[in-house]
């Protein structure tokens, strides 16, 4: 900043070489522009000196401030020029050196209004006396506007949260409707508003409203542009009648009734539509896309609330006896509450359900490039053993944050269980004893089987899964005893009357069931907290010791695999979780798994088509060091040409395709029909963020040598691609007997 003093007046357009690079590089920096200034300490705050680059944020030029054709305090916003007054005052009084102002605003050349950061150096004399000051300021206008958004939001959250509390408090369904117009209005911003419910008559009609008059409600009462039954119904918004494609009579009688914009917005029973609610403007409007999703949930909101209150009334109107409708009232109110609680916990772990599947892919390709790449470095010779270290840790974090991803994907119910038919008692003893060293010697862990010589218990189960949930059971016993304990796991066959209910699905638990208990003599689960138990992210451990994805996961994995669950616990003696399994009376079909150390390629041709750019190299890379040539493309039509180009120019086949799943123009499952069509015996493997679900059964079915999930290790890649690479027989055998199975003649 030494430049910015008397050495830098010689030249009026410029602060020296030395700030004109500073200023390059702030520019760089924050991708906008900044003007460094000298003000004179004089009302109005005179520029003595500026950057060139002030007419690029400004509008005006370096000579238009100099010759104080403009003074920098009166572009400065009246609501904000005693503010930054204020503040240069007391820099002034305090003696201070160095000021950051407070955001404000000021007007550009062209009348726009742009908010600023203001940082300034106070320049003074030897007596204390102040000379001017000199500093930076850039544009934040952006960044302000998005907060300044961020808050609308919120505060439109908290009324509409509010509304919807205040509208459920109302007694009576007539005041409900009456509540709803207010907080429709307010919350949308509109001039007039109105709620319509379906009547016996199956169509609409005006039960509240406001600012519309008795010739306009008589002209569209029981007019609707959806039917009873439509309960798919979207909303509708004209943003200018004028400008519409209405019906010419409905035109003109919203310009008679002086409206210029208007919504439409379904109120959607279970089985039926309620009715809709209408938002009126005088003036053309366009809704934003926050308006919109603000008044699908309030429509959502009110639809809920509407039922209710109709429920309530119906059943004070039908109330004869007394003392025998009152108990059928508070029968139906507990009912009802108890679907609003299911409904509302149903939404949430939708929500959860839905983040999953959104973060599940990106999470894993962004977890590919890590995994990859740390291996591919791994493998070189040149690492020292610290480094080696290191990297090993890497991994291990990478496959966490992946087992982290497939537990979210366990509770969404969106991964598809592989069920074998499992012998419980062998699987059980196996599993325990896997687990055994991850526990500590204070705990005794004791196995409860049926006695020898009896039937086995054999259920239809994804065995990974079912590892999955025991270990999440066991390890969450071992964290509820901290100074050891007693942990029990007893396997027994039980036949169930009805007599107890799954906390998870609320069903009635009758049949034949082999039941796990898992049995600790930890500080229990406090009463207020078991109704939360397997919400995702809910924990009662310290910071840093779990994710609160375990018990979810076990919920998702039970709904998965047609289990039931009951859970007692007593603060300070222990909880007991009771898993209910399906009997079944079929042989085992488990199987061990032989894991094959990473085998080398022969230059063998292989396909690679993947959008990510980073997953694409990684993979690109871990082909190529597995001794694979590799043709890599963004997406399944260039994939196509490329493979049409190189076996006209070389005539080399290829050995094998690796796609991934979801990208553009061409999704995996597309390229493939289209590449299977003309190369049926090349292996086609796929490669996705997430496994494949239930909607994916039938592609699985169509010839696909095999779906890979992301992130894929290199032990894995080299596994799976010999596997077909190797046994190119083996696969054509394998498409025939699918083609058999699809079509037995």
């Amino acid at each position: 900043m030494k430049s910015l003093g008397k050495q830098g007046s010689q030249n009026n357009n410029t602060f020296g070489m030395s700030n004109h690079n500073l200023v390059q590089d702030f520019e760089l920096f924050l991708k906008g522009p900044i003007v460094l200034f000298r003000w004179k300490n004089a009302p109005g705050w005179p520029v003595e000196l500026a950057t060139p680059n002030v007419q690029e944020l400004f509008g005006y030029s370096v000579e238009d401030f100099t010759s104080e054709t403009v003074l920098y305090g009166d572009l400065i916003h009246p609501e904000d020029y005693q503010q930054v007054k204020s503040e240069v005052q007391h820099v002034q009084d305090a003696n201070l050196e160095f000021l950051t102002h407070k955001p404000y605003r000021v007007r550009r050349k062209d009348g726009a209004w742009i908010w600023l950061l203001d940082c300034t150096i106070r320049q003074k004399a030897l007596n204390g006396e102040t000379l001017g000051f000199v500093g930076y300021v850039m544009d934040i206008t952006e960044r302000v506007q998005t907060r300044i958004a961020l808050q609308s939001n919120l505060d439109r959250l908290k009324q509409l949260n509010q509304l919807i509390c205040d509208t459920n408090r109302a007694e009576t369904l007539k005041t409900v409707y009456r509540k709803a117009v207010q907080g429709v209005m307010e919350l949308l911003k509109a001039q007039r508003a109105a709620i319509l419910i379906f009547g016996q008559d199956q169509k609409p009609h005006f039960v509240a409203w406001e600012g519309l008059s008795k010739d306009y409600r008589s002209k569209v009462d029981g007019h609707c542009p959806w039917n009873l039954f439509d309960i798919a119904a979207s909303p509708i918004y004209i943003p200018n009648v004028a400008l519409s494609e209405l019906d010419t009579t409905l035109k003109e009688t919203l310009k008679q009734e002086g409206i210029g914009a208007l919504g439409f917005f379904p109120l959607v029973g279970p089985d039926k539509l309620l009715g809709k609610f209408m938002v009126y403007y005088d003036q053309p409007t366009n809704f934003s896309s926050e308006e919109l999703h603000f008044a699908q949930i309030l429509a959502e909101g009110l639809a809920a609330i509407f039922q209710r209150m109709v429920a309530l009334e119906r059943a004070r109107e039908n109330q004869g006896n007394l003392e025998t409708k009152n108990l059928d009232l508070i029968k139906t109110l507990q009912e009802l509450k108890e679907t609003q609680e299911t409904l509302v916990q149903r939404e949430r772990l939708a929500a959860i359900g839905q983040l999953a599947t959104g973060v599940a892919h990106d999470f894993n390709n962004l977890l590919s490039g890590v995994l990859g790449y740390s291996e591919l470095i791994l493998a070189s010779s040149s690492l020292n053993e610290e480094n080696q270290t290191n990297l090993h840790k890497i991994i291990k974090a990478s496959k966490r944050g992946a087992s982290l991803v497939q537990q979210l994907l366990d509770y969404s119910r969106k991964t598809a269980p592989k069920t074998q038919v499992l012998d419980l008692g062998p699987f059980l003893k196996n599993h325990l004893e896997f687990l055994r060293p991850l526990l500590p010697d204070s705990l005794l862990v004791q196995l409860h089987l049926p006695p020898n010589g009896g039937t086995p218990l054999r259920v239809s189960a994804d065995p990974h899964q079912l590892q999955q949930l025991l270990t999440n059971l066991v390890l969450n016993a071992k964290d509820a005893m901290p100074m050891g304990g007693n942990l029990d796991v007893h396997l027994l066959q039980t036949r169930e009357k009805g007599d107890h209910a799954c906390v998870l699905c609320d069903q009635i638990i009758q049949g034949d069931f082999a039941m796990i208990r898992v049995q600790d003599s930890g500080r229990g689960i406090p009463p207020k907290l078991m109704d939360r138990i397997f919400e995702p992210f809910m924990t009662t451990k310290e910071a840093g010791m779990g994710s609160g994805l375990g018990l979810s996961q076990v919920a998702g994995i039970l709904a998965q695999n047609q289990g039931h669950l009951t859970v007692d616990s007593v603060p300070s003696q222990g909880t007991n979780f009771q898993i209910f399994l399906p009997c079944v009376h079929k042989p085992s079909t488990s199987t061990v798994i032989n894991r094959q150390d990473q085998s080398s390629g022969k230059g063998e041709r292989i396909l690679l088509v993947e959008d990510n750019e980073e997953v694409r190299a990684v993979t690109k890379k871990m082909l190529e060091s597995l001794g694979y040539f590799v043709l890599a493309t963004k997406d399944g039509k260039e994939a196509l040409e490329q493979i049409s180009l190189k076996t006209k120019e070389n005539g080399q086949k290829l050995s094998l395709v690796l796609s991934d799943m979801a990208m553009p123009k061409m999704d995996g499952r597309s390229f493939f029909q289209e590449f299977h069509s003309r190369h049926p015996n090349t292996p086609f493997l796929i490669m996705s963020g997430y496994p494949p679900g239930g909607e994916d059964s039938d592609f699985l079915q169509e010839g696909i040598a095999g779906w890979l999930q992301k992130p894929i290790s290199l032990r894995t890649l080299s596994h799976e691609i010999r596997k077909h690479i190797g046994q190119p027989e083996g696969f054509k055998d394998a498409l025939k007997k699918r083609a058999h199975t699809a079509n037995p003649q």
